[in-house]
């Protein structure tokens, strides 16, 4: 008896035999997975969600916001990152940290990160650590000035202009 999985349906019905070419076409060598795609890499994906996931919904990023989520999760395929997921996450806890929970300030760190040609979390460590503000502290000179200067010749009269 033939194996039913050599044959496949064409539109009018008919079946017809898969070249062997087509088969070897189909197995695709994944190296990162141990040549498993099913296994290891949709596993890692699925992984990598849960976890952006978790972390905007415990965070108060919005529960129902699903477009948000999704377009969240676009940089995890569509980002010049190493690290997408780390990248996000980072992203996300500087925007939890300055109490801004919205999708458009995750979306500006990232831009700006990716701008900034800052690839992994080591980088964007070492930048913010370069970019720590300056104080210039000026010395101190007595008392610090209390309003707007009043000229030496006035004179406070509460009584002036009542008859």
């Amino acid at each position: 008896m033939d194996d039913p999985s050599l044959y496949r349906h064409t539109i009018r019905g008919q079946k017809e035999k898969e070249d062997e070419k087509e088969k070897q076409q189909k197995k695709t060598y994944y190296p990162n997975t141990g040549n498993h795609p099913d296994i290891e890499g949709p596993l890692q994906r699925d992984q990598e969600v849960k976890e952006i996931i978790e972390f905007w919904d415990t965070n108060g990023f919005g529960l129902t916001n699903l477009n948000a989520k999704e377009q969240l999760l676009s940089w995890l395929d569509d980002s010049s990152f190493l690290q997408p997921k780390e990248m996000i996450l980072k992203a996300m806890n500087i925007a939890y940290a300055n109490n801004k929970r919205r999708l458009n300030y995750i979306v500006g760190i990232l831009k700006n990160w990716e701008n900034e040609s800052l690839r992994t979390i080591e980088e964007i460590d070492s930048y913010y650590e370069n970019q720590k503000p300056v104080f210039k502290s000026k010395p101190f000179t007595g008392s610090p000035p209390s309003g707007r200067a009043i000229p030496s010749e006035f004179t406070l009269d509460l009584t002036a202009g009542e008859v």
